[in-house]
């Protein structure tokens, strides 16, 4: 009977202790896993909660032959110290109207909060039927930008822009019927506004 007792209180210890061990492996995988669920977690927010700066260049306000730069913060926190990374270029001649004051934009230091976005004029196309030079950014451009976040974490990506490939292949609206006959000045004002009118309409059905 003692034997017996001896057997069973043994093999009650080896069993309790299996369970013990068997009870504390679930629960390190538990624990690990809700680590990494975790740090997933973490890594999550981080990178949902940063600002991200991007950069395009679309077919310019003013109408065919003209680009534009977006730079839109589409993250959730502000985005500070923004500075733009280029090799600088020369004004294409005397009428360039653009080089000047897009440089003086491109060289100083900006803040945008979430959703929010600049556009400046980019280039201009020379245009033998209007007698329009070539003004701005040369068609293929590298754009690099840095910024930062409210922690002082650094970011930067780099943007290469073609505007003969996009131009290619973009949309642009059209100007509606041109009156070819009458001399009415106010008609001729008129006409001039709806053109103009219809232009800014399809830039916004963009």
């Amino acid at each position: 009977m003692t034997d017996t007792l001896l057997w069973l209180t043994a093999i009650g210890s080896v069993a309790t202790a299996l369970f013990t061990a068997f009870l504390w492996i679930v629960a390190w995988r538990t624990l690990s896993g809700a680590k990494d669920q975790l740090e997933l977690l973490t890594k999550q927010a981080v990178r949902e909660g940063r600002p991200f700066v991007s950069a395009e260049v679309v077919p310019g306000l003013h109408g065919p032959g003209f680009w534009d730069l977006i730079v839109t913060n589409t993250g959730r926190t502000a985005a500070r110290e923004i500075r733009f990374d280029f090799e600088e270029w020369t004004p294409q001649d005397d009428k360039d109207h653009i080089t000047e004051h897009l440089l003086v934009y491109l060289n100083a230091t900006h803040m945008l909060v979430p959703n929010a976005r600049h556009r400046v004029l980019w280039r201009a196309n020379d245009d033998p039927t209007t007698s329009m030079t070539a003004a701005g950014v040369p068609p293929r451009f590298n754009l690099g930008i840095s910024y930062e976040d409210d922690q002082n974490t650094a970011y930067s990506d780099s943007f290469d822009f073609d505007v003969e490939v996009i131009g290619s292949v973009s949309p642009a609206p059209t100007q509606g019927p041109r009156v070819s006959s009458g001399n009415e000045k106010e008609l001729a004002n008129i006409e001039r506004a709806l053109r103009t009118l219809n232009t800014h309409v399809g830039e916004l059905r963009r």
